[in-house]
């Protein structure tokens, strides 16, 4: 959640350095005229938007909100057993010898 603190510092520095330099730069204009005329003028302000709003989702997914009644006590009763092998070199060792 704290990364949401974050996001109004991020757009800020995002229109600061990146907003003022051009994507593409070409030779001449009469390139991408053509394309110009096919795009809408408010498209960047939409996907603008769009961008945000995915990334507050995903700061917001990412913090796992979790709603509920409460906790709840279960109380259970049991035995632990636990095994463990020592599979060292040091068990190699023979305590004693068996005769016979």
């Amino acid at each position: 959640m704290l990364l949401l603190v974050l996001l109004p510092l991020v757009a800020w520095a995002q229109r600061y350095w990146i907003g003022g330099r051009p994507a593409l730069m070409f030779s001449s204009v009469q390139l991408v005229r053509g394309i110009m005329s096919l795009t809408k003028p408010n498209s960047g302000v939409l996907l603008g938007f769009l961008r945000w709003t995915a990334l507050l989702l995903f700061v917001l997914a990412m913090a796992r909100p979790q709603w509920g009644e409460g906790t709840e006590k279960i109380r259970a009763s049991g035995i632990d057993i636990a095994v463990a092998f020592d599979l060292s070199g040091s068990m190699l060792a023979e305590d004693f010898q068996l005769k016979g």
